[in-house]
């Protein structure tokens, strides 16, 4: 365990980051070495997306592991640091946002507060799916293009916000429990959705019971339900952007019944899986 006091991290200023008066910053860093960077706070925000390697944060006296696909969110009194692996050099994209731009677009819309809340114990993590990836990193490539002003942060926070309210990002309460706020996150990847509730529950760390209790509380609906809602948004991304059977759709989202996984379908779109399918690539394509 490491004891942090305030003489043992830096503060960054945004003038010292941004001397020019840019209203974002964007960075694309690759860490090889395996010692710590220097732990540090600063006075903007800032939001972080783990593109290939591995490695960890440190964060007050915790280390959090670093993957690919995960979206991290820091708030300015958040003290943190990094730690690449050697033989796994961690990548990753870094945008950086002056305060005051964030905190005016947070209060003219409905940006998901608990992802730049000041009480947060510690930066909150996001599990991006292959599709949002992909939306992430075409929004940066874009937003770099820009002139870094504040129309370009606004665009960036735009479409930031867009792929946050896409079905597979959680919206949480207040009140709701942090222990379960992350394990909504972790949980909704394709590879723990596969698993179903019984991962759900081995990520909380709680009793099935104890977990379910707390999650139809907060969430309004069950485990069982939020999972198979989740599983049918993944499978109507594989059905249009892979070339899979649907029998291996089926199997890839966790479902072990094909009549069960063509019902819930039919019940979340109003159409089959193939006619789904079908039309999808039709409006792709073009043809009436």
């Amino acid at each position: 365990m490491l004891n942090i006091d305030i003489m043992d991290y830096a503060q960054l200023k945004w003038i010292s980051v941004c001397p020019n008066g840019e209203a974002i910053h964007f960075a694309r860093i690759y860490a090889s070495e395996s010692k710590h960077w220097l732990l540090h706070n600063h006075d903007f925000y800032e939001c972080f997306f783990i593109s290939e390697g591995s490695g960890t944060q440190q964060y007050k006296d915790e280390k959090i592991n670093l993957s690919p696909g995960e979206l991290y969110f820091i708030t300015p009194s958040q003290v943190h640091g990094f730690q690449g692996n050697p033989n796994n050099p961690l990548s990753f994209y870094n945008i950086a946002i002056k305060s005051s731009i964030v905190l005016s677009f947070i209060d003219r819309h409905s940006f998901p507060l608990e992802i730049w809340n000041e009480n947060n114990y510690e930066p909150i993590k996001v599990i991006l799916t292959e599709s949002n990836k992909e939306s992430f990193v075409n929004l940066v490539s874009e937003a770099e293009k820009g002139y870094r002003s504040e129309l370009d942060a606004d665009f960036f926070l735009t479409g930031l916000l867009r792929i946050l309210r896409t079905p597979n990002f959680i919206s949480i309460d207040d009140e709701m429990p942090f222990w379960l706020r992350e394990a909504l996150h972790i949980a909704a990847s394709p590879d723990n959705l596969r698993k179903g509730v019984k991962k759900l529950t081995e990520i909380c760390h709680r009793s099935q019971e104890h977990m379910a209790r707390t999650f139809k509380k907060h969430m309004g609906i069950t485990p069982t339900t939020w999972i198979n809602k989740l599983r049918i948004n993944h499978a109507k991304y594989l059905l249009v952007s892979s070339r899979m059977s649907i029998s291996e759709i089926e199997l890839e989202c966790g479902f072990e019944s094909s009549s069960h996984f063509h019902s819930l379908f039919r019940k979340e779109t109003g159409e089959t899986p193939n006619n789904f399918r079908n039309r999808s690539s039709r409006i792709q394509i073009g043809v009436n």
